[in-house]
Protein backbone atom coordinates (compact mmCIF):
# COMPACT_ATOMS: atom_id res chain seq x y z
CA UNK A 1 0.00 0.00 0.00
CA UNK A 2 1.59 2.84 -1.35
CA UNK A 3 0.68 5.75 1.01
CA UNK A 4 0.80 9.79 -0.92
CA UNK A 5 2.32 12.19 1.25
CA UNK A 6 0.81 15.88 0.50
CA UNK A 7 2.86 18.78 1.43
CA UNK A 8 1.02 21.41 3.01
CA UNK A 9 2.46 24.35 0.87
CA UNK A 10 1.54 27.19 3.35
CA UNK A 11 4.00 29.81 4.81
CA UNK A 12 6.88 31.76 3.15
CA UNK A 13 9.91 30.75 1.33
CA UNK A 14 13.50 31.81 2.59
CA UNK A 15 14.10 33.73 -0.34
CA UNK A 16 10.59 35.06 -0.04
CA UNK A 17 11.75 36.45 3.30
CA UNK A 18 15.06 37.43 2.32
CA UNK A 19 13.94 39.77 -0.31
CA UNK A 20 11.11 41.22 2.15
CA UNK A 21 14.30 42.06 4.96
CA UNK A 22 15.88 44.07 2.08
CA UNK A 23 13.49 45.59 1.13
CA UNK A 24 12.89 46.89 4.22
CA UNK A 25 16.31 47.72 4.91
CA UNK A 26 16.83 49.80 1.96
CA UNK A 27 13.61 52.06 3.14
CA UNK A 28 15.40 52.04 6.42
CA UNK A 29 18.45 53.75 5.12
CA UNK A 30 16.56 56.43 3.19
CA UNK A 31 14.05 57.07 6.32
CA UNK A 32 16.90 56.91 9.68
CA UNK A 33 19.16 59.78 8.09
CA UNK A 34 15.80 62.02 7.29
CA UNK A 35 13.80 61.30 10.78
CA UNK A 36 17.41 62.70 12.19
CA UNK A 37 17.17 65.83 10.12
CA UNK A 38 13.59 66.33 11.37
CA UNK A 39 14.44 65.72 15.17
CA UNK A 40 17.39 68.15 14.75
CA UNK A 41 14.74 71.00 13.37
CA UNK A 42 12.73 70.22 16.55
CA UNK A 43 15.64 71.31 18.97
CA UNK A 44 15.29 74.83 16.69
CA UNK A 45 11.90 75.39 16.90
CA UNK A 46 11.98 74.61 20.48
CA UNK A 47 14.26 77.20 21.14
CA UNK A 48 12.39 79.53 19.11
CA UNK A 49 9.16 78.65 20.79
CA UNK A 50 10.60 79.27 24.17
CA UNK A 51 12.25 82.64 23.46
CA UNK A 52 8.79 83.76 21.70
CA UNK A 53 7.01 82.88 24.87
CA UNK A 54 9.30 84.09 27.11
CA UNK A 55 9.01 87.30 25.40
CA UNK A 56 5.34 87.83 25.13
CA UNK A 57 5.50 86.88 28.72
CA UNK A 58 7.87 89.81 29.46
CA UNK A 59 5.36 92.06 27.98
CA UNK A 60 2.55 90.92 29.96
CA UNK A 61 4.51 91.17 33.22
CA UNK A 62 5.43 95.01 32.16
CA UNK A 63 2.08 95.98 31.52
CA UNK A 64 1.40 94.60 35.01
CA UNK A 65 4.26 95.96 36.80
CA UNK A 66 5.59 98.87 34.90
CA UNK A 67 8.85 97.42 34.56
CA UNK A 68 10.85 94.70 33.07
CA UNK A 69 12.10 91.27 35.13
CA UNK A 70 14.86 88.92 34.54
CA UNK A 71 13.60 86.16 36.68
CA UNK A 72 11.88 83.78 34.84
CA UNK A 73 9.79 82.22 37.96
CA UNK A 74 8.05 85.66 38.33
CA UNK A 75 7.51 85.50 34.67
CA UNK A 76 5.78 81.87 34.86
CA UNK A 77 7.77 80.99 31.88
CA UNK A 78 9.99 77.12 32.27
CA UNK A 79 12.73 76.72 29.70
CA UNK A 80 12.34 73.39 27.93
CA UNK A 81 14.64 70.69 28.91
CA UNK A 82 17.91 71.53 26.87
CA UNK A 83 17.10 75.57 26.29
CA UNK A 84 19.26 77.64 28.30
CA UNK A 85 16.89 80.93 28.08
CA UNK A 86 18.53 84.76 29.53
CA UNK A 87 17.11 88.10 29.62
CA UNK A 88 18.83 91.05 28.99
CA UNK A 89 17.10 94.41 30.41
CA UNK A 90 19.93 97.12 29.98
CA UNK A 91 18.86 98.77 27.43
CA UNK A 92 17.01 97.33 24.48
CA UNK A 93 14.80 94.29 26.16
CA UNK A 94 16.65 91.13 24.56
CA UNK A 95 15.63 87.00 25.11
CA UNK A 96 18.20 84.66 24.39
CA UNK A 97 18.00 80.60 23.97
CA UNK A 98 20.55 78.48 23.90
CA UNK A 99 20.11 74.30 22.48
CA UNK A 100 21.79 72.33 24.93
CA UNK A 101 21.47 69.09 23.60
CA UNK A 102 23.72 66.46 25.58
CA UNK A 103 24.81 64.19 22.49
CA UNK A 104 26.01 67.02 20.68
CA UNK A 105 23.20 67.17 17.85
CA UNK A 106 22.27 70.85 18.02
CA UNK A 107 20.27 72.72 15.80
CA UNK A 108 21.43 73.55 12.67
CA UNK A 109 20.53 77.07 12.54
CA UNK A 110 23.21 78.35 15.06
CA UNK A 111 23.56 78.27 18.67
CA UNK A 112 21.66 81.15 19.76
CA UNK A 113 18.41 82.43 19.24
CA UNK A 114 18.01 86.26 19.96
CA UNK A 115 15.33 87.78 19.64
CA UNK A 116 15.24 91.86 20.81
CA UNK A 117 12.34 94.25 21.87
CA UNK A 118 10.90 95.53 18.75
CA UNK A 119 13.23 93.49 16.24
CA UNK A 120 13.47 90.55 14.01
CA UNK A 121 14.56 87.52 15.59
CA UNK A 122 17.84 85.73 14.46
CA UNK A 123 20.02 82.83 14.90
CA UNK A 124 23.95 83.30 15.87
Amino acid sequence: MLQTFHKDNTGFTLIELLVVITIIGILAAFAVPQFASYRRSAYCSRVESDVSNTMLALEAYYAANSEYTTDLSLLGIAASDGVNLSIDTSGLVTVTGTDLQPDGSDCPKGNSYVLAQGGQPEWQ
